[in-house]
């Protein structure tokens, strides 16, 4: 079932759509954490810090040219 397929767990196996590949081609270091690494919303915390976050918002307003608005965090 395409349910089963969507499970984090299964994409975070799956070569199609977990980009491992890149690896291989250079594009991203392999000591650093998968590209892929827990599926746990606001997990991104652990890993950007405060001027990395300025610098990701500044980045988001610049390059969003929709009107879709990206959730980071679960809303209670």
């Amino acid at each position: 079932m395409l349910v089963e397929h969507t499970k984090f767990d299964k994409m975070a196996e799956n070569p199609s759509v977990n980009y491992e590949h890149w690896n291989d081609l250079g594009l991203r270091n392999k000591k650093e954490a998968r590209f892929m690494r827990k599926g746990k919303v606001g997990d991104w915390k652990n890993h950007f810090s405060d001027p990395m976050l300025e610098d990701f918002n500044r980045w988001e307003k610049k390059n969003n040219r929709t009107n879709v608005i990206f959730e980071y965090e679960l809303k209670q």
